[in-house]
């Protein structure tokens, strides 16, 4: 597996670095080795086997974004499919309100204006 420094290697065991080095490296419970410049480096196959899993590890959020992306794309076809309906019932409300204007307008025109009975 691959060779992490000391700080990464306490940011995948999602733990501080502090803490790392006291308890598990002071005690021998992880080991850690030397790169060509000598700094300290744990390999990540050492922090698998003493806390289970990695904290950066984004197999398991990998499945939860593909489920919450299937999820999200479905209710947005489903708004999409909404839109467009409502979109034809304010088409169809529009002519509504236009035949119901040109109505109103034939009715005026047939319609004799009265007469006032007091002429001032």
């Amino acid at each position: 597996m691959a060779l992490v420094s000391i700080s990464e290697a306490a940011r995948l065991a999602g733990i501080s670095r502090t803490h790392l080095y006291k308890k598990y490296l002071a005690e021998g419970i992880l080991s850690k080795t030397q790169d060509e410049q000598g700094n300290s480096m744990i390999d990540t196959s050492e922090i698998l086997r003493v806390f289970g899993k990695l904290h950066g590890d984004n197999s398991v959020t990998g499945e939860v974004n593909t489920t919450l992306h299937q999820d999200l794309q479905s209710e947005n076809s489903a708004f999409k499919a909404k839109i467009e309906m409502m979109e034809l019932l304010l088409q169809e409300k529009e002519a509504r309100i236009n035949d119901l204007k040109d109505s109103i307008k034939l009715i005026g025109h047939d319609q004799p204006k009265k007469k006032r009975f007091w002429f001032f």
